[in-house]
């Protein structure tokens, strides 16, 4: 039997060799240049964000009842959104992020030196790029979380309490007021005084928190310019190396968390409490955080809150009422201030020499005082104590004090 000649010779298929390996998709050019697209789109969009952001900005300085409007129908919500994300997080979120923040430096850093080394401008560009897109983000939520709050009307203006012109008889007679609701509330025997004569709390941490939270609801009900949005503060782990910058609470418009400083007395970490509470539900400037931490506290119906709302404004307003009225003050305040009051404000002084002299502090007091400053806050960290011709003001008005100084 005879092959056919015509027939197609057959050709096995070629098996592929175990060891043979296929270039990856993300290594070759066009995808590479495609990822690149993608970023910058994203970084320009960021950055865009970020410039109507400071714009806007601008524009709402100019113009207190516009910056009212968009906080209260924008920022107040995004403040809303970012303390219900990192409310679920146990831990300071802030805090270990700036924990980490100088190993993450060092980092970046290695990384760009490896890359300059190994002449891989591509990825090198595609970190800068990167950075530049965190930077404009973070930057977009400084100007609509925070910046934005420092150009609503001011706290008299919100409230219609008039903080000027205050008199020698006003100050006295709201330093005589706060020194009876002291003493009430040491008589009420909601809370006790250690050997060392500071007050110590009744509550654990969650409970105080949980109770001041509870007032602040009650108050934002009675006052719309408060937003009625807060969340539970959380406890600053290194707490004791934080004192050493006389800080004692800061709120993070990044995270919107309110961080305590758990190492400073009792009284102090309840007032600290309401303070950063008060920037998370709006009210960014210092003195102005402290006043409505005051008026909450006052308003609470709790003893040993009001007692720490007293305690808080206490230094300042009877400083100012014995500068106003010397001889008035030597001869019938000074003589009412309750013993416990005394020995609570010596046991804070004792506890304070151990931080007094810090460099750390001067540090922080510089920057925060150029922070403030940049803000509009002219007055820089003096703003912190300017509180007590407004608490005299609400003293005389919201609780109808009728006193008369002869």
């Amino acid at each position: 039997m005879n092959q056919d000649m015509n027939m197609p010779e057959m050709i096995p298929e070629r098996i592929p060799d175990d060891h043979e390996t296929v270039a990856p998709k993300e290594a070759q050019p066009g995808n590479r240049e495609k990822l690149g697209r993608s970023t910058v789109i994203i970084a320009l969009l960021s950055f865009g964000l970020a410039t109507a952001s400071g714009v806007l900005r601008m524009c709402l300085s100019s113009n207190v009842w516009a910056a009212e409007a968009f906080y209260r129908y924008v920022t107040r919500y995004l403040q809303a959104f970012m303390t219900k994300i990192t409310s679920i997080l146990p831990f300071s979120l802030a805090e270990t992020l700036v924990v980490m923040l100088p190993f993450a430096i060092i980092g970046v850093l290695g990384f760009a030196v490896y890359r300059l080394v190994k002449k891989d401008t591509y990825r090198l560009k595609r970190m800068v790029v990167c950075i530049f897109t965190v930077l404009s983000l973070l930057f977009a939520n400084f100007m609509l979380n925070l910046s934005i709050l420092y150009c609503r009307p001011s706290l008299s203006e919100l409230t219609g309490m008039d903080d000027k012109n205050i008199s020698a008889d006003e100050l006295c007679a709201s330093s005589i007021y706060m020194i009876h609701k002291l003493e009430q509330c040491i008589d009420s025997g909601a809370f006790a005084f250690n050997t060392g004569g500071a007050s110590t709390s009744p509550y654990g941490y969650d409970e105080l928190d949980e109770r001041i939270e509870q007032a602040y609801d009650s108050f934002a009900q009675r006052n719309v310019w408060l937003s009625p949005y807060g969340a539970k503060t959380k406890i600053i782990s290194l707490s004791d190396i934080m004192t050493y910058t006389h800080i004692s609470g800061i709120y993070t418009q990044y995270t919107g968390e309110a961080n305590i400083n758990v190492n400073y007395p009792d009284h102090v970490v309840c007032a600290t409490m309401a303070h950063e509470k008060a920037h998370q539900r709006g009210i960014a400037p210092e003195d102005e955080a402290n006043l409505v931490a005051f008026f909450v506290l006052a308003e609470s119906g709790d003893p040993y809150l009001e007692y720490c709302g007293y305690m808080s404004i206490f230094a300042d307003l009877t400083s100012d009422c014995r500068n106003a009225a010397p001889e008035y003050y030597y001869d019938n305040i000074l003589p009412l201030i309750p013993a416990q009051v005394k020995g609570d404000l010596d046991a804070y002084a004792e506890f304070f020499k151990k931080y007094e002299k810090s460099k750390a502090a001067d540090v922080t007091d510089t920057a925060n005082n150029a922070y403030l400053r940049f803000n509009g806050e002219e007055h820089g960290v003096a703003s912190y104590r300017m509180t007590s011709a407004m608490a005299a003001r609400y003293i005389m008005e919201r609780i109808a004090l009728e006193f008369y100084v002869e």
